[in-house]
């Protein structure tokens, strides 16, 4: 890490109140009581935001099948289309590439 990078981590070590740690004797149970605490919390962020993932996808894909679906089907009567559309969602893939 760089200097810089290292002084804003003393920084938010002091801002967030954790910068008592560096008093701890001896220093290595204190780090890796540390690392610990920032890997759980890191887990369950991880776990939160991939949650939110899915509740996305699923309104995304409800949206399509409950509101796009019949709007491409009644303006153009194009099925084959909209299933192309849909597979590209899913799949993950731009819309331009639908046609």
């Amino acid at each position: 890490m760089t200097d810089d990078a290292l002084i804003d981590f003393i920084d938010a070590m002091c801002r967030t109140g954790e910068a008592g740690r560096y008093g701890w004797r001896p220093i290595e149970p204190a780090a890796v009581q540390f690392a610990d605490e920032l890997r759980e919390q890191a887990k369950a962020q991880f776990d939160e935001s991939r949650e939110l993932l899915q509740r996305a996808k699923a309104a995304l894909k409800n949206y399509a099948t409950e509101v796009l679906k019949g709007q491409v089907n009644e303006k153009s009567n194009c099925q084959d289309l909209w299933i192309k559309i849909i597979r590209q969602l899913l799949a993950g893939r731009p819309l331009s590439a639908a046609r």
